[in-house]
């Protein structure tokens, strides 16, 4: 016994291993939040690898409190809102194989020289959130294998020309293949100028953000020999003009300038070095003007973001070098005019974007340059009451155009002005042009752009137009064709109807109609081969026994989001060619026994998310007056008569999910012989009795009860 003891005892290490209170421990990773730790914990693993704290009170780091913790191994250490104040040059003399270290939202305000001395190995350090305000010379000393560096959201002053000299190795730069990040993002805290010289020979980054310098210029040579930058984003730096700052970034891919709220000019050759930037952004900025020339020599540029400017004139090859441009977004200028020729040289463009709010003209040729356009997003400000106009043939050359999207006030089209696209859309307030002068202008109807396959205008006031278009044997027709009627409909039946004159040989009419006060006067569209029908927002809808309401090609209806809906008997025997009903989201809802006799076809019906159904035996035109409806109450209890669902031989599907109290009957569902699946889920259902789905073919249920037998 005595000799177990002492082999124990010797093997031991001084202190048993403790994990602190509000910690996570294990052999190699420790974490730790509100631990109330006054310092790095002193009897960890020796094999720990990862230790995290949050939200202690850990005030400084120094060598004695580092060397007593025995974390030796550690290679990732994050002291996240501890209160740290203080660093002692040095501290991490026993953590030299840190590779990861995360000190971030502290009270740091300075960092000295030797700061990160020993960590030789360290690639990776944030220092975001720290109130750092003074950075000496070998601050950063000994960190020869940083790849990652943060200072972001400090108070970073003028940067020493040598406080980055330990990363500025270039024969370790040649062999460097992994990529790297340097932050400094101070665009909260307006700090003094930077000592742009500081970035002179840092090759260990590939990607710089700089942001929140007062400085109002860069020196010519601020970025020489950082030889492995590809992304560069500056940004809150109130630069007046762009010059030649550029020098040593002939490999840059990405630039982005942003946010500057002062520049307003680009120096002609200020951007000739960048000759494999394929990404420029120069968005939020104050430039007024495009001239001729300023984008020479970036011959590999793919996209370019000027928005948010104040650009109101673009010279004549103002694009010129752009030959492989594919995107080109000027959101939110100042043009008023797109004259002929503006975008020429941009043979390869293959997106445009354009806000303006006060264009008032735009030329025929105005496009005639972009032989590879497909996408033109064009948007004007509805504040603008200029009316725009299209003119004849203005993007009809572009072959290669599928999609156009215009959004204006007032828009004026002529004849021919679209070429054959895939996809349109117009929204407007005001369109001027007669639709079937763009979409039919020649004698037989015949469609005359050939790969339409989506239409989407707003006109004749309040009728929205969709139209899918398909092939069949080499002709394009309109395959479905959607209207959208807002209003009451004997105002707007005329217009309707001298539309679709003009639309032959469609397969499918679909017709939504919202905010309608009389129901009565859906049935003047009787007469149209109408495929489906959306009723919504209405105030009542009615549906009566014999009506003239006969739609005898109507697949399928949905009325949705009303306030009181009524089906009398026999209200569907002219629908018979129906095959899906959902009927949703109504305050009231009243049906009759027999109310589907007649649609042997439907195989889906819906009635869920109302607030309650009323089931009456019997109920036609003659004994409507003798009829009362009960007040609809969310406690009343709803039983649905017998008969109710007759007619229904051919339903697969029934859906009554969540419309209040239903109380189920024996002869609820007589009739349906071939009923697949029933939803009964959320209406108060208390009991199930014993029979009352007497369907043999039911496959699926979906119930909830509170006693089901």
């Amino acid at each position: 016994m005595l000799l177990t003891l002492v082999v124990i005892l010797a093997f031991s290490p001084t202190g048993a291993l403790e994990c602190p209170t509000k910690c996570r421990c294990s052999n190699y990773k420790t974490w730790c939040r509100y631990s109330r730790l006054q310092t790095l914990p002193l009897h960890l693993a020796a094999t720990t690898l990862s230790l995290s704290i949050h939200y202690d009170d850990i005030k400084k780091l120094n060598t004695s409190m580092v060397s007593r913790t025995r974390l030796n191994n550690l290679t990732h250490l994050e002291l996240n809102s501890v209160q740290l104040q203080q660093i002692e040059p040095g501290s991490f003399k026993y953590m030299n194989l840190l590779k990861k270290l995360i000190i971030t939202n502290n009270n740091i305000n300075r960092l000295h020289a030797d700061t990160f001395k020993y960590l030789h190995n360290l690639h990776y350090l944030n220092l975001k959130q720290n109130k750092i305000t003074y950075l000496h010379d070998g601050a950063f000393l000994d960190l020869v294998n940083m790849r990652y560096l943060y200072l972001e959201e400090n108070r970073v002053p003028p940067l020493p020309a040598n406080v980055f000299y330990a990363m500025k190795n270039n024969s370790k730069c040649k062999a460097m293949k992994a990529p790297g990040v340097l932050d400094i993002n101070n665009k909260f805290s307006r700090f003094p100028s930077h000592n742009f010289g500081a970035f002179q020979q840092l090759c260990s980054f590939t990607k710089m953000s700089i942001s929140g310098s007062t400085s109002t210029s860069i020196a010519k040579d601020a970025f020489v020999g950082t030889t492995r930058v590809r992304d560069l984003k500056l940004s809150f730096i109130p630069l007046v003009e762009l010059t030649n700052i550029f020098n040593g970034l002939e490999k840059l891919t990405n630039l982005q300038i942003t946010y500057t709220n002062a520049l307003n000019n680009i120096e002609i050759g200020a951007l000739e070095n960048l000759t494999a930037l394929k990404y420029l952004e120069l968005s939020h900025n104050k430039l007024t003007s495009i001239r001729s020339g300023t984008f020479r020599c970036l011959q590999s540029l793919k996209v370019l973001k000027l928005d948010y400017t104040n650009i109101s004139i673009i010279e004549k090859n103002a694009f010129k070098g752009l030959e492989s441009l594919e995107s080109l977004s000027l959101e939110y200028s100042k043009l008023t005019t797109m004259h002929d020729g503006i975008f020429e040289s941009l043979t390869s463009l293959k997106e445009l974007f354009i806000r303006a709010s006060i264009i008032e003209q735009i030329d025929p040729d105005a496009f005639n340059s972009l032989s590879q356009i497909k996408i033109i997003r064009f948007f004007v400000d509805y504040n603008n009451k200029k009316i725009i106009t299209l003119k004849n043939n203005t993007l009809s050359r572009l072959k290669t155009l599928s999609v156009v999207h215009l959004s204006v006030f007032k828009f004026s089209v002529e004849a021919g002005a679209f070429p054959e696209v895939w996809s349109i859309q117009i929204f407007s307030k005001n369109i001027t042009h007669r639709l079937e002068d763009v979409y039919y202008p020649s004698i037989n109807y015949e469609f005359a752009l050939q790969r339409v396959t989506c239409v989407i205008m707003a006109t004749f006031g309040d009728i929205h137009i969709r139209a899918n278009v398909k092939s069949v044997q080499g002709h394009h027709t309109i395959h479905e064709l959607y209207l959208l009627i807002k209003g009451e409909i004997p105002i707007l039946q005329k217009q309707v109807y001298e539309l679709l004159e003009n639309m032959l040989n469609f397969t499918y009419l679909n017709i939504k109609i919202t905010g309608l006060n009389s129901f009565e006067t859906l049935a003047s569209l009787s007469d149209l081969q109408i495929s489906h029908l959306d009723i919504s927002n209405c105030n009542s809808v009615n549906f009566k026994a014999n009506s003239s309401f006969r739609f005898p090609n109507i697949q399928s209806l949905f009325i949705m989001d009303s306030k009181m809906l009524e089906i009398h008997t026999n209200a569907f025997t002219q629908l018979k060619s129906m095959m899906y009903i959902k009927m949703s989201h109504i305050q009231r809802v009243a049906i009759a026994s027999g109310t589907f006799i007649g649609l042997n076809n439907l195989k889906v019906l819906e009635f869920h998310f109302n607030d309650g159904i009323v089931t009456i035996p019997t109920w036609t035109v003659s004994s409507q007056n003798k009829t009362r409806l009960p007040k609809m109450n969310k406690n009343i209890t709803t039983t649905f008569e017998a008969g109710t669902f007759l007619g229904l031989g051919n339903l697969e599907i029934l859906v009554l999910s969540r419309n209040g109290n239903i109380s189920l009957t024996k002869a609820m569902f007589e009739g349906l012989h071939n009923i697949i699946e029933i939803d009964l889920s959320w209406n108060g259902i208390k009991e199930i009795i014993p029979g009352v789905f007497g369907a043999e073919c039911v496959e699926y249920f979906k119930l909830s009860c509170k006693k089901c037998i």
